[in-house]
């Protein structure tokens, strides 16, 4: 409840308030939880139906929440048991992971919510009442137990350079000590209350793990039979000769290998098995190891939101009583263009804070950024308070496509093309408004 109040606390009495709000704390709640269903269960009983009531189709909302609650897998600090099998698999530290898919992470949730924005404002959706936003001072009081372990995570990784099991073990203990302290100096409980809550988390984390295990036992089993029998390189080569040496088809087919995979598979098997067998393709055509075990992270997670599986969407789609393709294909509409990330930094690892160059990292952070706004207003054909026509959207989605690509000049040209766009805009909205004055 704490992370949606707040994200209510702050975009509720916006346009379009329920769905920005749904956005930001499922994305918040998923940051902790990694878990799609989950967090799509518990937040969309609470998101869906307000926004329904505020004018949004089902399908609208069910894909909003399942968008927004997959990609808490994708954003650190924590990321969901996927990135720590990903930080053990490469072989380096869990906060280098975290570190890299940062930048990533807040780039598909700000192409998520710029997209939310847009279509509100075409439909003329508004916020909550001010009787249904939550007060902020309240929800920081009430709340600051949840933030303050976050900070913890972060500054111990961060300044001592611990590993996962230590950290989380710290923090363990300090959510307890905190539940502890309240549950005393507030005194609304008797002792065995929050005794007998410690019981029942530290039973429910068991049962979590067990979950967990056989696919992690399962993952190494599968890693040692393609080592021993070399299909792994096996499949690379053919990958590879498919591709024809080019990178981008190569990323298209890897990423189309991983979601429909990622359908059926438990999310961490699959990402061992396409990890153990594409990795190598990637890396031969000059992708960074790091790159390209965040890309296939990224669109494995991806499978849980694309027809005709798509488990996230389904749970989605039951709450808030829509069709399931049709809320499937609102939700790759929605997502679509947080998906062009993971080819951006494959061509320019720089977004993970690879190559040691923080001026290149805040470039290429720059140009990326432009992209998606120009990509989202094209997808939801608005933007600047005006519906586009159709020749602004092809204009917008070339801008965007130039800010993707590689090479400066293109950037270059791309960022020149938007400035002009935007000129054009405020001009437009300041003739129109003199002209209703006169």
């Amino acid at each position: 409840d704490f992370f949606l109040n707040l994200s209510l606390s702050a975009m509720g009495g916006r346009n379009g308030g329920p769905a920005k709000a749904a956005t930001i704390g499922s994305g918040l709640f998923g940051m902790i939880s990694g878990v799609a269903v989950a967090n799509v269960v518990t937040t969309g009983s609470i998101t869906i139906p307000m926004m329904k009531r505020k004018g949004y189709s089902p399908e609208f909302a069910g894909a909003v929440e399942t968008v927004a609650s997959t990609g808490g897998a994708l954003m650190p600090p924590v990321m969901g048991a996927l990135a720590f099998i990903m930080a053990d698999y490469m072989g380096v530290p869990y906060w280098q992971i975290a570190s890299a898919a940062i930048i990533p992470a807040v780039l598909y949730y700000v192409a998520v919510y710029l997209q939310v924005s847009f279509y509100s404002s075409r439909h003329r959706l508004g916020g909550l009442s001010t009787e249904e936003i939550p007060a902020i001072k309240k929800v920081l009081a009430d709340g600051w137990p949840f933030i303050l372990p976050l900070f913890i995570m972060v500054y111990l990784f961060a300044r001592f350079g611990w590993d996962a099991m230590r950290v989380g073990f710290t923090v363990i203990l300090v959510v307890a000590a905190i539940y502890f302290c309240q549950s005393i100096f507030k005194r609304k409980e008797k002792m065995g209350v929050p005794l007998k809550g410690v019981y029942h988390a530290f039973a429910g984390s068991a049962r979590s793990m067990a979950s967990i295990m056989p696919a992690a036992c399962l993952a190494g089993i599968i890693m040692a039979s393609v080592n021993m029998t070399a299909i792994g390189l096996r499949l690379s080569a053919g990958i590879l000769d498919l591709a024809n040496g080019q990178l981008f088809i190569l990323l298209i087919l890897c990423g189309l290998c991983c979601i429909l995979m990622g359908m059926a598979v438990d999310l961490i098997v699959i990402y061992i098995i396409m990890a153990v067998m594409i990795t190598p393709a990637m890396t031969t055509l000059g992708v960074t190891a790091m790159a390209a075990n965040l890309f296939i992270l990224y669109y494995t997670v991806v499978g849980l939101i694309t027809p005709p599986v798509c488990v996230a969407t389904y749970a989605a789609a039951s709450i808030a009583e829509s069709k399931p393709f049709r809320t499937g294909f609102n939700a790759v509409r929605l997502g679509f263009v947080a998906l062009t990330i993971p080819f951006v930094f494959c061509y320019k690892p720089e977004l993970l804070f690879q190559g040691g160059n923080i001026w290149l990292t805040v470039q290429t952070t720059f140009f990326t950024l432009l992209a998606v706004i120009a990509l989202a207003a094209a997808l939801e054909k608005y933007f600047f308070r005006f519906e586009l026509t159709v020749g602004e959207v092809i204009l917008l989605i070339a801008i965007g496509l130039l800010l993707l690509l590689a090479p400066l000049w293109a950037n270059l040209v791309g960022t020149g093309l938007f400035a002009g766009y935007l000129i054009y805009c405020w001009l437009t909205k300041r003739s129109q408004r003199a002209a209703k004055t006169a």
